[in-house]
């Protein structure tokens, strides 16, 4: 191996690649706030939890609820949005991948454009 090339790649292995993008930062995201914002803005009936009708206007939650309703009782609390969110946070991720397949009377709509609109934004509408 020629002198040259051995010197590149030890000074890339000890030095790592530093040519390519920074890492990206997860959002900044607080549990217990944005927990206790969910359940003012979606619990209509002002019991504490979010019920399956309220989930309704929350769709993100409700095909979800598996995960989020951790007693199992078709509701969902503030303290369980709170643990499901915070394992977002501890995970670290600041991008994920999501496959999404349009369609229109049970077929696939090419060039369709699609919007991600949080949900949070559709109920301040």
């Amino acid at each position: 191996m020629k002198p040259t090339i051995f010197c590149l790649i030890t000074v890339t292995f000890l030095t790592g690649c530093s040519g390519g993008p920074a890492a990206l930062k997860p959002p900044y995201l607080a549990p217990e706030t944005a927990a206790a914002e969910a359940i003012e803005l979606y619990d209509t009936d002002r019991d504490g939890v979010l019920s399956l009708a309220e989930l309704d206007a929350c769709p993100g939650i409700l095909a979800s609820i598996a995960v989020y309703d951790l007693n199992n009782d078709k509701k969902v609390s503030a303290e369980e949005i709170s643990q499901r969110l915070q394992k977002f946070v501890d995970s670290k991720i600041a991008i994920g991948r999501l496959i999404v397949s349009v369609q229109l009377d049970h077929r696939p709509l090419e060039n369709a454009t699609v919007r991600f609109i949080p949900n949070l934004i559709l109920a301040k509408k």
